[in-house]
Formats: structure tokens, sequence, C-alpha cells
């Protein structure tokens, strides 16, 4: 229940106390100060327990006695009948503010005060005593009723709202997760593009470096011919200029994988460090199982990095989970692969954006998606594409 929502009701069963209580000292001129005396008591004792020490279960059970013995003092002194009203009044703040057992032991004995008080007012005649019996009872049975269902509705309330707390704490993490992934995604894109783009590097490095020596060498060697033997000088030429054709040809070949990014990436590199990414960055256990003498086209590559990235985003932002084993390999002349977690699984399957648009690429590569679920025991999907 919020906050101002119980200030309000004690505030009113606060206000009704300030009445019983003036008219009570008001209706009895004769012990009028000791009413007065006894009222600033009760009312101090209420305002500390209900405003200052709900929070402390033990001080306000013991304050609640103290209520009582005001109560009581309060009735003897009352020949008006005004502090019957403190009675009902009374079981709200018994309901609200104590355990079970504590507040049934605090109305039955706001009940047995009250109960005593009609019969010394109507002095034992039962023919006015029953029927104020009744009423109390009635009073005290719908009084009860009404703070046993405010209290039930602040109990649920305060479940739905540490619920609701829970659930925003869940999605902010969720939210950051997935921020984490696509900045691991594009950080794998990056690290695979400039390793690979060294590797080719080096390689016309290599293959530059070669050729140029073995020209030089063989143009060495035409220009000490040429005066003794032209015909082995001819001969040491053509083998440079084989030599430049080649050279020639192994940079093209460097330099048409450059014109083409998804050739640059790897796509065994690529999911390994994205599995390994995401174990560093999220904490979770993961299991790799790729065999890497699959031979994988490039689009077959691009579309299960795809897939990968989307299923571990799925895994961790729905499914919560604390583990993923991933797998690929050839088997019976299909290429297989699957992921699977350890989440909370889903009864239904509810396919968002992503999930369609990782069957779509599929069915356009001839592949087909599968997904397995059961509540509480995790979520897979199994990928097959032609080999």
């Amino acid at each position: 229940m919020p906050s101002n929502v119980r200030i309000l009701m004690h505030t009113v069963s606060y206000i009704a106390f300030c009445i019983a209580l003036f008219a009570a000292s008001l209706l009895n001129p004769q012990a009028r100060f000791l009413l007065l005396l006894l009222s600033f008591g009760f009312l101090s004792n209420y305002t500390i327990h209900t405003f200052l020490l709900y929070e402390k279960y033990t001080a306000c059970w013991l304050s609640s006695l103290v209520d009582l013995i005001f109560i009581c003092m309060i009735m003897g002194l009352d020949h008006s009948g005004a502090s019957l009203l403190l009675g009902p009044f009374l079981i709200g703040d018994a309901i609200l503010d104590l355990r079970s057992k504590a507040a049934a032991l605090v109305i039955c004995a706001d009940f047995g005060l009250c109960v005593v008080m009609l019969f010394r007012l109507q002095h034992g005649r039962m023919a006015l005593f029953l029927p104020g019996l009744l009423l109390c009872i009635a009073a005290f049975l719908l009084f009860s009723v009404i703070f046993m269902l405010i209290k039930r509705l602040r109990t649920q309330n305060t479940r739905l709202e540490h619920a609701l707390r829970e659930s925003m704490v869940e999605k902010v993490q969720a939210q950051a997760r997935r921020r984490e992934l696509e900045a691991v995604y594009e950080q794998a894109v990056q690290a695979s593009a400039v390793n690979e783009r060294n590797r080719i590097a080096r390689e016309i490095h290599d293959t530059v470096g070669h050729t140029l020596t073995t020209v030089l060498v063989e143009l060495e060697a035409s220009r000490r011919l040429t005066g003794r033997d032209p015909a082995r000088a001819v001969e040491k030429l053509k083998l440079a200029q084989e030599q430049v054709r080649e050279g020639l040809q192994a940079i093209r070949s460097s330099v048409r994988v450059l014109e083409d990014d998804k050739r640059l990436l790897d796509p065994f590199d690529a999911m390994e460090t994205l599995l390994r990414d995401c174990a560093a960055h999220t904490g979770i256990a993961v299991a790799c199982h790729i065999d890497r003498s699959v031979a994988l086209s490039p689009q077959a590559g691009d579309i299960l990095y795809t897939c990968l990235r989307e299923g571990l985003t799925n895994s961790l932002r729905h499914g919560h989970c604390t583990a993923v084993d991933c797998a690929l390999a050839r088997k019976d002349g299909s290429i297989h692969f699957s992921l699977r977690d350890n989440g909370t699984g889903a009864t239904v399957v509810a396919p968002g954006f992503g999930l369609r648009a990782m069957r779509s690429r599929l069915e356009q590569a001839n592949g087909s998606l599968h997904i397995q679920t059961e509540k509480g025991r995790g979520f897979s999907i199994r990928i097959r594409l032609p080999a």
C-alpha cells in the first residue's frame, strides 16, 4: 500500500479517536481532567507507534498493549458511552500493523472491553444489553472485514510493485546484455577483418618480395651472360618475365579477395570469437563444438553467424540462461548447426522479428529451422543447410 494511503487511513482513525475522547471528556465533567490527561497519553502513544515506530514490530506490538491499557482506564471513567467509538477503530491498527496472532489477541481484548463497557452502561439490564451487544458484534465484524480486505490489497499491491521492479531490472539488464552482444559482434567483425587484411598483406609482401628477388637474380644472370652466351641470357630474361607474370597473378588474386568484404571473415573464427567474447562479457558458460573441416560457402557462413548472434541474443534476453552449447557438423550430406541454452524456456513460441528473419534467410538458402522449447527446460534451435 502506498505510504500516502496508509497515512490517510491512520489519520481518519486519529480524528475518530480525538472526537471520541473529546466527547467523553465533555460528557463526564466529574472526571474531565483525568480523562483529558489519559486522552493525551493515549494519543501520544498512538502517534508514536503509528507514525514513527510502525516499521519496528516489537515496539509496535508493545505500544498496542499500552493503547489497550489507556482505553481500559478511559472506559472505566466514562459514563456516557462515547469511548465505545475507540474500539472499532483500534481494530484497523491491529490488523494493519500486527501479525495475525497478535492482531487477534488485541481485537479480542478490545472487544471484551467494549462488552464490559456496554454491560456497565446498561446496569446489567439484559433487555437493553443484548441489542447493544449485537450492534457491537456487527460493528466489530464489519470493521474487521473492511480492514482485512484493505490489508490483503496492501499485500497484493506490494507484491505487484516488487514484481514490477524486478521486471524493470530484468528489462534493463536484458537491454544491457543486448548492447554488449551487439558491441561484441561489431568487435568480432572488425577484428576478423583486420586479421584477414593483415594476413593478405603478409601474403602480398611475401609474394612480391619473393618474385622481385627471383627476377633480380635472373636479370643479373642475364646481364652476365649477354656477352658470353646470348642464348642463355635470353632464356634468363624469359624466366624473369614468367616470374613477373606469376607475381602479378598472385597480387590480383589477393586484391579480388579484398574487394569482397564477406570473404574477409573466416566464419569459424568469427563464430568462436563471438562465443568467447559473449562468455567474457556476460559470464555465461559456453560449450563450443565446431567442426572446422566442414566446407562453408560465404553465404552459409554469413547465415550461420547471423543465426548464432540472434540465438545468443534471445537466450540472454528472454531465456536468462547461464550456459549455452553450440555445435556445427556435417551429417548425411547436409550442414547441421545447433544452439541450446539452459534458460527458462517457454510453453508457446511467439516468433519475433529476429526468428522470422532467420527462417526467411534459411528458406532462401534451401535450409530449414527447427525450434524446441519447454517451460523450465531451456530453448534450442537446429538448422540444416545443404552442403
